[in-house]
This record gives C-alpha cells, structure tokens and sequence, in this order.
C-alpha cells in the first residue's frame, strides 16, 4: 500500500494554512469518510468500513490535488444488526439518530468555517439512511451548502468490473468484494486463513485493485462534474 500523501489530508494542515487555501479558493471540496467498528466475521478487521472509505478518499483527494481535502473519519455507525450475541464481539454502534446527528454537526463544522461542498464518503451499509431525501435537503437548506452522500461502491453500478465478481453481491459483508478490497489496501489487516465463509476464500488481491481503481475513478468524475474541474 502507498503511503499517505499529507498534503491530501485536512488535519494534518495548521489553521493558518487551512484558511489561506479556503479564502484563497484552493480548497473547493472537503471529504468526510465515514464508517463503523463491527465485527467482519473472523478474517477482516473490525475497522474496515471505515479504513476502506478514508484510503479511498485519500486516492480521490491525491488524484484532484490541490482542490480537495480529507477530514477525519468517523469511525462508528449504525451496526446495532450485529449486535446479537452470536456475532460477538467488537462492534461499536451509534443509535441511528445519534450518528445522523454526528454527521450534521461534522458538516455544519465544515460549513461554519467556509467550506460550501463536503462530500461524506461512506463505507458502510448501516449508514446509508444518511442519503435519504428529506435529511440532506434540510442539511443543505439549513447551511446554505452542497451536501453530497454517496456510498463508495455505487459507482461500480454499471462498471464493468463488477462483472469479477466470482459470487456473491457488491458490497456484501466480509464476502468476496470487501475481503478482496481489505486485501488490495490494507494486507496486513486480512487474516484469510481463518477465513470460513466460501466468499471470502475466492477473494484476491487483483480483483480488489481492479475494484478500488475503478471506484477512485467513478467519484473523480463525479466531483469534477460537480465543482466544473
């Protein structure tokens, strides 16, 4: 895995050189990934919703350099599904209401502070009634700014690589997509020998390559169509 590039990321910059580039019209575009602490069956790591969505927004923010930033992840979601106690232990969930009070104030931080577009990343299935109409409408209407709410995988929609998928479905949970993703970005996370599920066995490091590409590429093109890049 490549290192991460500093210059990409929003909290590594002082207040001083974050002001200058968002009063200097340099920074155009804040990402905020988000995703959860759960448990991912026996191979992946608890942390992989989350760590997937921000090393793919470094790559999105690496490849529109100097014009977009990654703020902080949020690392917990809604997960209470795998709260059961067959599935223990390790996962860490917001109530529903809470977490889509976190990511209002994670964007109105953003907006107070001069940021008009912020894009929330998202890694994890739990989090996506964050998308539905009614919550970012009022989030933009009450902030006077672009909010946009996409889940990483859905622009492999109509990619052709979702067509490498051996079994399963896009994104799954811990099956052939997710652990091939684990295995292109973060290795060393990835414990396949105790891998159980037949999914998950078929899963290689190509394919996640080939997945996270195109991902990068479809949300590029995406925030070029929506800043005029």
């Amino acid at each position: 895995m490549e290192p991460v590039e500093r210059d990409v990321l929003m909290y590594t910059m002082t207040r001083k050189e974050f002001r200058e580039a968002l009063d200097g019209g340099i920074i155009q575009l804040v990402i905020v990934p988000t995703g959860s602490c759960e448990q991912h069956y026996d191979h992946l790591a608890l942390i992989h919703d989350t760590a997937s969505a921000f090393q793919i927004a470094v790559r999105v923010a690496e490849r529109l350099r100097p014009h977009v930033r990654v703020a902080p992840a949020i690392p917990f979601g809604y997960s209470e599904y795998w709260m059961r106690p067959e599935f223990r232990a390790g996962t860490i969930t917001l109530r529903w209401e809470h977490f889509a009070a976190v990511v209002a104030d994670v964007v109105s931080s953003l907006r107070r502070q001069g940021v008009r577009t912020i894009l929330i990343l998202n890694g994890h299935g739990g989090n996506a009634l964050v998308a539905s109409a009614p919550f970012l409408e009022q989030l933009q209407r009450n902030l006077d700014a672009k909010v946009i709410f996409l889940s990483y995988w859905s622009v492999l929609t109509d990619s052709p690589v979702a067509k490498l998928m051996t079994k399963g479905v896009i994104p799954g949970h811990a099956g052939e997509f997710e652990t091939s993703l684990g295995l292109y970005l973060s290795p060393g996370s990835v414990r396949l020998s105790e891998a159980a599920e037949e999914e998950a066995k078929i899963a290689t490091r190509e394919k996640g390559e080939r997945f996270v590409e195109a991902i990068v590429e479809g949300i590029v093109l995406r925030i070029r169509t929506e800043l005029g890049l």
